[in-house]
């Protein structure tokens, strides 16, 4: 098994694109808390390289939304002028190179390869994190970089090998949906107990939105296999039975994600860690339902807007990309920007090629995540390269690629 798996590496490694897989593993190196980290400057200049590399390439498509969207931003932000402490400008730029990388904005033969090869890279990393962080907890490695609003929380305290819970809960959601996938195709019980070891990973990490996103994506990849709604429902009853009965062997996995819970549920409600976020998107969209309040900021003069920022990064805990969009954005760029993220999950759900059924379940994981955590702007974050990503090999299933 572990030869095999060398070999494919090999063969992956020869094959693909020399500056999309060193670019790939510049910024992935990110996810590693025991690795060196790359100084911003071979980041930044490594999204530079690769987005020159992309606009020389021939392009046969131009997605006009997305592009229409690029040529929004500078405008709404000349008109909403945020305040300076946001970035605002410095964020879009960042968000211009990212975009230009990894979505659908421009499309051909070579780069629908580049975006899968680099998927892949993604898919198999996210094993590693799952896996590896699964076995961490058993042995006392934990690589999460603490802050202050962690330490007071005091749950959600392990990363595993990566460098945060709030990351390694969705990476690790990754690698179960791929190991799911692997293990329907493969019937092989070794890709199942690696999707086990991913998923209680997400336990560990007491990320509750990571936690319901990949039991989702993990649903929805099965149940497209499946091809057949009967054929599920059995495959279904007979994984819940298992997990039902051992239940008693794994259930203080869900320990942290409970005492979460009970948390939130003192504070008010189950989504008290959100609702205030929530709330103050949905009144900064009301006082400025066009426009937005401008890319990557918050308005504190409004209702319920007084929320976190970090005053010398600019950084925002927005909440929700679902509604960042709209706050950020407006109307006029949820127009843009909207019917790509529906078009890419039906263009991938229809599409009859088995690969498609594990891009749908990752889709879907980032979409039911979006919920609950704000980075769908925000480039240099690797939940968005990921997603961004992710959406870019969706929408390319409409032209060539097949696994």
């Amino acid at each position: 098994m572990l030869l095999e798996i060398l070999s494919k590496i090999k063969s992956f490694v020869q094959a693909c694109d020399k500056l999309t897989l060193c670019f790939s593993l510049v910024v992935l190196n990110q996810l590693f808390g025991f690795t060196p980290s790359f100084p911003s400057i071979i980041l930044y200049s490594s999204y530079i390289v690769y987005a020159v590399y992309v606009l020389l390439c021939r392009v046969d498509f131009l997605h006009k939304g997305m592009a229409l969207f690029l040529l929004y931003i500078p405008v709404e932000l000349l008109i909403t002028a945020p305040n300076a402490v946001f970035r605002s400008w410095e964020r879009y730029v960042f968000f211009v190179l990212l975009i230009v990388c990894v979505s659908p904005l421009l499309s051909s033969e070579r780069l629908y390869t580049a975006r899968l090869n680099m998927f892949r890279i993604v898919l198999f990393l996210s094993v590693i994190i799952g896996v590896g962080s699964f076995i961490a907890r058993f042995v006392g490695i934990n690589y999460m970089f603490q802050g202050d609003i962690d330490k007071y929380a005091g749950v959600g305290m392990f990363g595993g090998i990566t460098t945060h819970s709030m990351l390694l809960g969705p990476v690790a959601g990754i690698g179960a949906i791929y190991m799911s996938y692997c293990g329907y195709e493969c019937r092989k019980w070794i890709y199942w107990a690696c999707a086990a070891c991913c998923l209680f990973a997400v336990m560990f990490s007491a990320s509750r939105a990571a936690l319901m996103s990949s039991l989702a994506g993990i649903v929805v990849t099965l149940y497209k296999q499946s091809g057949a709604t009967s054929r599920f429902i059995r495959m279904g009853v007979v994984l819940g039975l298992i997990f039902m009965v051992s239940y008693p062997v794994w259930g203080g996995a869900l320990d942290a994600v409970k005492q979460k819970n009970e948390g939130n549920k003192k504070a008010g409600s189950v989504i008290s860690s959100r609702e205030n976020l929530w709330d103050a998107r949905i009144a900064e969209f009301q006082s400025s339902p066009v426009l937005g309040v401008g890319f990557t900021a918050v308005d504190d003069a409004v209702k319920g807007g007084t929320m976190p920022y970090d005053v010398n990064t600019g950084m925002v805990e927005s909440g929700s990309s679902w509604l960042i969009i709209l706050s950020m954005t407006g109307l006029i760029g949820s127009i843009f920007l909207l019917p790509l993220f529906v078009s890419s999950f039906f263009l991938v759900w229809r599409d009859p090629c088995s690969f498609s059924a594990l891009i749908s379940g990752v889709l879907v994981l980032f979409y039911v995540h979006m919920i609950a955590e704000g980075y769908i702007f925000y480039a240099g974050s690797l939940l968005a390269f990921m997603m961004w990503l992710t959406v870019g090999v969706a929408h390319d299933c409409k032209y060539v690629w097949r696994e």
